[in-house]
């Protein structure tokens, strides 16, 4: 990597254009010039260049752009860095911030220590493809979750009482409780939240389809909380489990993890980082909320959880649903790496079976 015939390249990417500034391996002269936000136009700068390809490494931060961007270049047989825009704080966090600074500082983290740009690896593009499936549904559900809540606060302003209303029946419910004089104004929003229920279901049909073509899904669902659409999210999020050395670092891959505020004498926890995909710590807490729930059934993970809720304040709650979406990520992956029956009350089992052996 210290090689003096490397050009280190620091590209910082907007919707249109793309900075482009180099930084020779052997002296610390730079060249940049900008050029379209174009796939014909990054293939240009790169065939460019009248020396071997392999001396060419690329370091731009993690965006809508960068998954294109790295199958690109890394097909023109170029090293490729994407940096983890969370953890780069002197680009985005800098008072003098503009396309030319940050491509400068991209081009100079790389050639010092890659490291420093706490690179990341973009999914194969099959997986991203499948994974849109989720994405979009998600993107449905929280269009229709802002429509009830809107229905539900104009209703509230009337004085009519919304403790009947739930998602499953949301619009014909409405229907019934709304008074006349808001049917005019309203009418629109329920139509509207019919045709979600109705896009929403037929992805859930293609969520189901697409758990057949990872069967690891039906493993993961034998926990009762967690259906096809958590187990399909976690395995194509996840990815390669392997890759997660111990349970901690799973944690802290999806954000469920305090953070740390350490400094002389004071060393304290804080919230949750809530790195990660938003979409599947989301999931995970939703399912958490349901083990929790009147319909959650009776298991180790149950048990964990009514632990720190039953301290009974709002925060306690609050925090077992994390606990719990934190302990069913890392009882998801043990299943998906191992050939164990999953049992709901193992600590019970365990015991039994010890007796037995006694």
């Amino acid at each position: 990597m210290k090689s003096n015939t490397k050009l280190f390249i620091g590209m910082d990417i907007s919707e249109k254009s793309i900075e482009i500034l180099g930084l020779s391996g052997s002296n610390d002269k730079s060249n940049s010039l900008s050029i379209p936000n174009t796939a014909e136009a990054v293939s240009g700068f790169i065939d460019n260049y009248k020396g071997d390809k392999k001396d060419l490494v690329f370091a731009l931060e993690a965006g809508t752009h960068s998954p294109w961007l790295e199958e690109l270049i890394t097909q023109k047989g170029c090293e490729v860095y994407i940096g983890n825009a969370r953890k780069i704080k002197m680009i985005w966090g800098d008072d003098m911030k503009s396309d030319p600074i940050d491509a400068k500082k991209l081009a100079r983290l790389l050639k010092f220590d890659p490291k420093l740009l706490y690179p990341i690896k973009h999914r194969p593009q099959e997986n991203r493809v499948d994974l849109s499936v989720i994405k979009c549904r998600h993107a449905l559900v929280q269009v229709k979750t802002d429509l009830m809540n809107c229905v539900r606060g104009q209703l509230k302003s009337f004085g009519v009482k919304t403790t009947s209303l739930k998602p499953y029946n949301f619009s014909s419910t409405a229907s019934g409780i709304m008074p006349d004089k808001l049917c005019f104004a309203m009418e629109g929003l329920l139509t509207q939240i019919k045709l979600l229920d109705i896009e929403i279901r037929n992805y859930d049909k293609k969520v189901d389809q697409l758990c057949k073509k990872y069967p690891v899904t039906n493993k993961l669902r034998q926990i009762k909380g967690v259906g096809p659409l958590v187990a399909l999210a976690f395995v194509l999020i996840i990815g390669d489990p392997k890759r997660f050395k111990n349970r901690r670092r799973l944690s802290a891959y999806l954000g469920l993890v305090p953070r740390r505020f350490q400094s002389g004498e004071t060393d304290r926890q804080m919230p949750i980082t809530k790195t990660g995909n938003t979409m599947l710590r989301w999931l995970l807490v939703q399912a958490g909320n349901y083990i929790l729930g009147p319909f959650g059934e009776d298991s180790d993970l149950r048990d964990f959880g009514m632990k720190i809720r039953n301290r009974g304040n709002s925060v306690a709650r609050n925090k077992a649903k994390v606990a719990v979406a934190r302990k069913l990520a890392i009882l998801l992956h043990t299943l998906w790496i191992s050939e164990e029956e999953y049992i709901p009350q193992y600590k019970k089992f365990k015991k039994g079976k010890l007796k037995t052996v006694a």
